[in-house]
């Protein structure tokens, strides 16, 4: 195997998006105003999984995030149909989410929270720049069929 994962698993796993689906899509403005957090955290949760005949990766991610005006949270899929079958490895799988899923999602994540922002007339979160961290978890993430 290669030493970039990233290249091989487009070898071993070429991909084509089928859907990006929200769960949930939500902000709250707060009564009072609090400071702006300083964190250079992304505070966000990932589920990876395959489908039961490995045709399919879906990858979910939701993101809590607490700001200075409103608190907003964002829940999102992507699903990815693969070129042929394969039963990706967990360093296979962490790599696949990071690289195209996490790249397709981001635009969807910020246009809610600049879309959520708007209508509470408040000030857009910025998202922290960093590595996110992608856990990988069982089959399927829930309320995917």
């Amino acid at each position: 195997m290669p030493d970039n994962i990233a290249s091989a698993v487009f070898q071993v796993a070429p991909h084509e998006l089928l859907d990006v689906v929200f769960f949930e899509v939500s902000a709250k403005r707060l009564e009072i105003a609090t400071e702006p957090p300083q964190s250079t955290e992304i505070p966000l949760v990932a589920q990876i999984g395959q489908t039961d005949d490995n045709s399919e990766v879906v990858v979910r991610i939701a993101l809590d995030l607490p700001g200075h005006q409103a608190d907003f949270r964002v829940d999102v899929a992507a699903r990815y149909r693969l070129d042929a079958p394969a039963l990706l490895s967990d360093a296979e799988r962490i790599t696949f989410a990071e690289s195209g899923p996490m790249l397709t999602l981001l635009p969807f994540i910020r246009e809610a929270l600049m879309s959520s922002a708007s209508r509470l007339r408040v000030d857009v979160p910025v998202l922290p720049l960093g590595r996110i961290q992608m856990p990988v978890n069982g089959p399927e993430p829930a309320g995917q069929s």
